[in-house]
């Protein structure tokens, strides 16, 4: 369940335009994000690898883009490698509403 919300959310992040003028859920522009994470010289994104730290902050840059303020999570896997999730954050302009869980 965990990793299917995830890619779900990975995939509205990705899908979402890049730029203001951007269409939203570009074709081109998505292929080319997933191109971008699958990219070979990622090597796979393995926890702990220099792939991984490279897909998070493509991952972190893109929510960036998107106006969202990115944070990573980080924690050691099974195989006790180093990795992280990464989280975004959208400041909300009620300072009484509390903190609202998307996920």
């Amino acid at each position: 369940m965990r990793s299917s919300c995830m890619l779900g959310v990975l995939g509205l992040v990705l899908a979402a335009p890049a730029h203001a003028d951007d269409k939203p859920y570009d074709p081109a522009g998505l292929k080319a994000q997933v191109a971008a994470l699958a990219d070979p010289a990622l090597d796979g994104r393995a926890s702990g690898s220099e792939g991984d730290a490279a897909g998070r902050t493509l991952v972190g840059d893109r929510l960036k883009a998107l106006g969202l303020t990115p944070t990573e999570q980080a924690f050691t896997d099974d195989a006790g490698h180093a990795t992280a999730n990464v989280l975004a954050t959208l400041a909300g302009s009620d300072p009484d509403a509390g903190i609202v869980i998307v996920g």
